[in-house]
């Protein structure tokens, strides 16, 4: 299959993934961000790693309150990451699981910043089975993650299930989607 060229005079862009674990969030955004010529992938992940003392997360418990603050200190650094990038003339992807009031916090982050908004819409049975082959302890931790995405998550941008697409398929996808919207 041939990919999806992009248009041509296309402005530097920023691009949000998410999606539930395993629904390709990092591989896309990196993907993507190769296609889109100067780019840059800004990792949520990574961002939360570089707190090295104290850091928390959530677990198969729940989200403690800490865990949720530092979840918006790393969403608040990858907009203004991705934000520094755009002014230098860089496209940016950020991957990150956005959902709920994390979708309201990124709105309100790039409040002044275009940016396009892409959820990978997996159906949770089927990435649930993959977390169990993976041996996951996080198997039915996710379930109220996805349950706000269905239903607490405006649906603004591209949303698909991509889980009988390629990584190119999928790529393809958000670059027409990105061309459409810049006409």
């Amino acid at each position: 299959m041939r990919s999806v060229a992009l248009p041509d005079g296309l402005p530097p862009q920023l691009i949000v993934i998410s999606g539930l674990p395993g629904a390709g969030k990092s591989t896309i955004a990196s993907l993507l961000a190769t296609r889109l010529g100067r780019a840059a992938h800004v990792e949520a992940d990574v961002l939360h790693q570089m707190i090295v003392s104290g850091a928390d997360q959530p677990t198969v418990e729940g989200t403690s309150e800490e865990a949720a603050q530092q979840l918006a200190l790393r969403l608040h650094h990858a907009c203004l990451v991705a934000k520094s990038f755009l002014a230098a003339g860089f496209s940016a992807v950020i991957d990150d699981i956005i959902h709920g009031a994390r979708f309201h916090q990124l709105t309100e982050e790039l409040r002044d910043t275009p940016f396009t908004f892409v959820m990978l819409h997996r159906n949770y049975d089927e990435l649930r089975a993959s977390w169990i082959n993976m041996g996951s302890p996080f198997i039915d931790a996710w379930k109220w993650v996805s349950e706000e995405i269905d239903h607490d998550t405006p649906r603004q941008g591209l949303w698909f299930d991509n889980a009988s697409l390629s990584e190119t398929a999928t790529v393809d996808r958000i670059v027409e989607y990105l061309g459409r919207s810049q006409r």
